[in-house]
């Protein structure tokens, strides 16, 4: 059978026949494994020790090559019909695989796997007598890397295969779909009756439900599943299955937001039912593919053909694609001699930057963008990952200066092959402080070279809880170098702590103002299924996801120690509610008759009980619009005590005040009354104003899409686009992009960003979004354009130098040089400026070293960094521990001075790696 597998178990006791407990054959004394391949210590005979969890315990193949194979030498032959394979993660695994036994020399298949998504899966095939068994492995995911911890086969008296229907969707429940428990004979030329007995158990362990009959199976029978009444987590206890299967059941998320939607994953684990059923539509394919190395061959071959399967996920789904762009093979990388890698699908040549910027953007960003553009309705392009980090963009190239290139670069590619997407730099530290990782300063360098004009928001990784003063630094971060954009964090969760914490820390981040935010969903943070189990962090992303919709924030608060976070959903809006108390809490007084309340499930529940505890998060539909108001109202006065929020504190008390009547008026009198005041505000008046406009936009666009007003902005996303670009480049011919105009590019920006909202809410079909955005666009664009000529430049943008050579510690800055032998460094000199930039950099060794070039004359292109390369010599002879000091100076001043810590050493030591092993090569990671 070739259909792909959700839930496979098996027969565990003894069936009628008389089978009695099978022995797992690989762990027979005298049987061998064998493999094709291995990776460093994970040998083949590891996936036979019956170790199930150690990782060091694990046969892991090498990445070279497609396939792989995995074989079981018996000392005799041996009867066997199943084998079970336990990979490592449910998103390090075989999709496709063959089992083949050997009969005269020649391998023969007996099962076929194809489309697997389980962690542990097992296959059943009519009985063989062989010596020889091997496991053909054909594709894997992420790589070409099989991780494997342990590979069983057995004899059962009747090779009958017990699984679970594709309407089970890996533990999910869906109403109007009925699971069926699917009994497979492998033998289907004998007849054979089966016991069945099925319990359906709450999560408490009652018994709600149960099915039993005998069962006749030929080749193959269905037994339903009983479906439970309401929904919540619940297990089956089938007779035939060894371990109880768990199961949610929770109910669906409406599909009307889905660009606008402010909720995404990652792809660890993926499944249509998580986008039709769960709601989310964004997905980001960091750690999972994408990578440049993925397609190019170090013999120059490009293969796309596992990009097109993935995508074609992407277009039959209809996916809000977030694709991310790293990596290089090694002929286009700066990889380090030495450096050891198992083959082209290393991951170890996504932590350098490309050589070569027109080779990345010719062979992989041009053909990655478009294959994207014709799969993906609404598309953002990522470029790299967390390029801050000595992982993520590292060596004697992997500087700030480096990286501001390769967004320029990329970004200008990106926008011409698709220019209706976002593209933007991933997070590089953006909150700008000092670093304890990896280089110290790089977000502030990165602001400081101006990559902010080759992004369209800012990308930031906010694990942790999130809160206001949290997001707030990285807006004024913005703001100071002249950007008004969305935030976006693309990748969060909250290692270790229950979907409680996960649940509010999302409803945190859009509360505060952040536009997206993707769950990292590997196993330690926030996986959406985990051991092949659903998990409740996907129960509660899809909670939000059914109940706040496009989540338009409104406001938050604290009352009698309940936190309240206030959304428009479509024309209604929706309350957020936690609390840190034990014992249930009443929040009746927070809402009305028509108001009801929902737990993660979609459970409804009569709001005048004590429901509400720290584990037992809620969310109240349809809330009175008078706790709306009184959420702007708290939000608005909070803004008041702000700089520049002077004039916020009436505002907040009409809105307060405000009845059902009057306050749709009031709406519109207070966002004309802020516009007005707006074309005369500068700096942080314009800053704090605009967080209340925003609010204040959302509540129009809620009460607009209720009432079904027809809005008209009077312009189109076409006309704003050709509007905004003109400006853009009236700000350049103004700056000769050696600086900003402060309030000029911070409207400017804050129109482009609306203008993207717009562009989404278009997609998803909501005119009435799409109109009010186009008129705040219009609005934003029409006040920066009254300052242009007037405002005068400010010089935010500094060149920056750095000096990079092999290094004893990563997150150290002094660099290490053999004795007596020349050894390469690199000097990046960065230029933020629209301008070029020549000179003469003196180069002034240690005493006793030696310099193939004490003057390196440069000339650095506008907005871009050249790399200086020069060999130093220590002397043969030295002090161990002691510090040498190199400096290089611009005759011309134009970049700062360097003065870098050198150390003399016998050899240079390797460099230590995450997970506390060393690095076999010489050169350090930088």
């Amino acid at each position: 059978m070739n259909r792909p597998f959700f839930l496979t178990a098996f027969l565990a006791a003894a069936l009628s026949s008389g089978a009695g407990t099978s022995t797992n054959l690989i762990r027979e004394p005298g049987t061998r494994l064998t493999a094709d391949s291995f990776f460093t210590v994970h040998v083949p005979s590891k996936a036979g020790d019956g170790n199930f969890n150690d990782k060091t315990s694990r046969w892991v193949s090498t990445a070279d090559g497609r396939e792989h194979w995995l074989a079981a030498e018996f000392s005799a032959p041996r009867e066997v019909n199943r084998i079970a394979l336990h990979f490592w993660t449910d998103g390090h695994l075989a999709t496709d695989f063959d089992v083949q036994a050997k009969f005269n020399n020649e391998w023969k298949t007996v099962r076929e796997v194809r489309g697997n998504r389980e962690r542990v899966v097992r296959a059943v095939f009519p009985t063989i007598r062989t010596e020889t068994l091997r496991i053909l492995f054909r594709r894997q995911i992420p790589d070409n890397m099989v991780r494997l911890y342990e590979f069983t086969a057995d004899r059962m008296e009747q090779p009958v295969a017990v699984t679970l229907s594709a309407a089970f969707h890996g533990g999910l429940l869906l109403p109007g779909r009925r699971p069926e428990l699917l009994l497979d004979h492998c033998e289907p030329e004998k007849t054979i009756q089966l016991p069945v007995s099925i319990r359906l158990l709450d999560e408490h362990g009652k018994v709600l439900k149960t099915r039993r009959q005998a069962c006749v199976v030929r080749q193959r029978a269905a037994v339903p599943l009983p479906l439970p009444d309401e929904y919540g987590s619940y297990s089956y206890e089938i007779n035939l299955l060894d371990t109880p299967v768990p199961a949610v059941y929770f109910a669906p998320a409406p599909s009307v937001y889905r660009s606008s939607s402010p909720f995404g994953a990652h792809y660890h684990s993926s499944d249509p039912a998580f986008a039709h059923h769960a709601g989310i539509w964004w997905w980001r394919n960091h750690d999972v593919y994408g990578r440049w190395n993925f397609y190019l061959s170090s013999a120059g071959k490009t293969d796309w053909s596992d990009y097109e399967e993935r995508l074609e996920f992407v277009r039959r789904n209809q996916l809000r694609e977030c694709s991310v762009y790293l990596g290089a093979p090694r002929q286009y990388s700066t990889i380090l001699p030495g450096e050891p890698v198992t083959g082209d699908l290393d991951w170890l040549y996504s932590y350098y930057p490309p050589a070569d910027l027109d080779a990345w953007r010719r062979l992989y960003l041009t053909p990655m963008a478009e294959k994207i553009k014709q799969a993906s309705p609404f598309r953002a392009h990522e470029v790299w990952n967390e390029a801050w980090s000595y992982y993520r963009l590292r060596g004697p190239h992997g500087t700030a200066g480096e990286a501001a290139a390769l967004f320029r670069s990329s970004y200008e590619t990106l926008k011409q092959v698709d220019p209706e997407a976002l593209v933007y730099a991933t997070d590089v530290k953006p909150e700008a402080t000092e670093n304890p990782y990896a280089y110290r300063n790089f977000g502030r360098d990165l602001f400081d070279l101006g990559f902010l004009r080759y992004t369209d928001l800012l990308s930031y990784h906010s694990y942790g809880i999130m809160s206001y003063p949290r997001l707030e630094q990285l807006r004024r971060n913005l703001w100071a170098y002249g950007r008004d954009y969305d935030l976006w964090s693309t990748e969060t969760a909250v290692e270790g702590k229950p979907f409680p914490a996960l649940l509010e820390s999302l409803a945190a981040h859009r509360a505060a103002g952040n536009g997206k935010t993707f769950l990292y969903t590997g196993d330690k943070w926030a996986p959406l299924r985990l051991d092949g189990k659903p998990t409740l962090y996907l129960v509660a992303q899809a909670a939000l996801c059914r109940t706040l919709g496009d989540a338009l924030p409104l406001g938050f608060f604290t009352t009698d120690g309940i936190r309240v976070f206030v959304f428009a959903n479509g024309g209604t809006a929706a309350a957020v509610l936690c609390t840190d108390s034990a014992e249930p809490v009443r929040v009746d007084r927070l809402l009305s008759e028509g108001s009801s309340l929902e737990d993660i499930y979609g459970r409804r529940f009569r709001h005048d009980l004590p429901l509400l505890t720290r584990d037992n998060p809620l969310i109240a539909i349809r809330p009175p619009d008078a706790l709306v108001r009184r959420a702007l109202a708290e939000r608005l006065a909070f803004h008041g005590t702000e700089r520049g929020g002077e004039m916020l504190p009436p505002v907040a008390n009409r809105m307060k005040t405000a009845d059902d009547t009057t306050w749709d008026t009031l709406l519109d009198h207070e966002i004309a009354a802020l516009r007005r005041m707006r074309r005369q505000a500068a700096d942080q008046q314009l800053y704090t104003t605009g967080k209340a406009l925003d609010l204040l936009v959302n509540a129009r666009i809620m009460l607009d899409r209720r009432a079904g007003n027809t809005v008209n902005s009077g312009t189109t996303r076409a006309a704003l686009r050709d509007a905004l670009a003109a400006q853009w480049r009236e700000i350049t011919r103004r700056t000769g992009n050696d600086g900003i105009l402060p309030d000029t590019e911070r409207l400017t920006s804050r129109a482009q960003k609306e203008l993207q909202f717009a562009a989404m809410y278009d997609s998803d079909g909501d005119a009435a979004a799409r109109e009010r955005f186009l008129e705040s666009a219009a609005e934003a664009l029409a006040n920066g354009r009254s300052r242009l000529a007037g405002e005068a430049v400010a010089h935010v943008y500094k060149t920056k130098s750095a000096f990079r050579s092999a290094k004893r510690l990563i997150r150290s800055e002094r660099y290490c040089f053999p004795n007596g032998r020349p050894q390469e460094a690199v000097i990046t000199l960065a230029n933020p400026f629209g301008r070029e930039l020549t000179g003469t950099l003196a180069v002034t060794p240690p005493d006793g070293w030696q310099a193939d070039r004490t003057q390196l004359a440069y000339r650095v292109p506008p907005m871009s960094r050249q790399l200086l390369k020069l060999r130093l010599t220590a002397p043969e002879t030295f002090a161990p521990g002691k510090i040498h000091r190199l400096t290089a100076t611009d005759q011309a001043g134009q970049f700062p001075a360097i003065e870098a810590e050198c150390e003399i050493v016998r050899q240079v030591p390797s460099h230590p790696i995450l997970g506390g092993s060393l690095s076999t090569g010489e050169f350090t990671g930088n």
